[in-house]
C-alpha cells in the first residue's frame, strides 16, 4: 500500500532543513539551538510555578547559555515569553519544532 503525506519525524526533519537553509545554519547548529530553548522554556515552566530563586536561577543560566549560542551563531535574541525569538538582518525568525 502507498503511503500518502509524510510523517511527523520526515516533518521536523524538513522544517529544521529549511530554518538551516534559510540562516546558513548546519542542521546540527539547528537542532542545537532547538535542544537549548527547549531546556530554557522548561526552566520557565518550573521557575513561573515554583517561584523560587534556585528556579529563577537555572531559568537565567539557560536563558544565557542560549544567547550566548545564538550570538555566535550570527542572531541577536529576545524573549517575549517563555520561547526566544531569533532576529537576524531585520527578520523575525521562529525555531522550527
Amino acid at each position: 500500500m502507498a503511503r500518502i503525506g509524510i510523517t511527523l519525524a520526515e516533518r521536523l526533519v524538513l522544517g529544521r532543513l529549511t530554518f538551516a537553509s534559510k540562516t546558513g545554519l548546519t542542521y546540527d547548529d539547528v537542532k542545537t539551538l532547538i535542544v537549548t530553548a527547549n531546556a530554557a522554556f522548561r526552566a520557565g515552566e518550573v521557575a513561573a510555578n515554583e517561584g523560587t530563586d534556585a528556579a529563577q536561577q537555572k531559568l537565567d543560566n539557560r536563558r544565557r547559555l542560549f544567547d550566548r549560542m545564538a550570538t555566535r551563531m550570527g542572531f541577536t535574541v529576545s524573549w517575549p515569553g517563555l520561547y526566544p525569538l531569533l532576529h537576524k538582518a531585520g527578520d523575525d525568525l521562529v525555531l522550527p519544532d
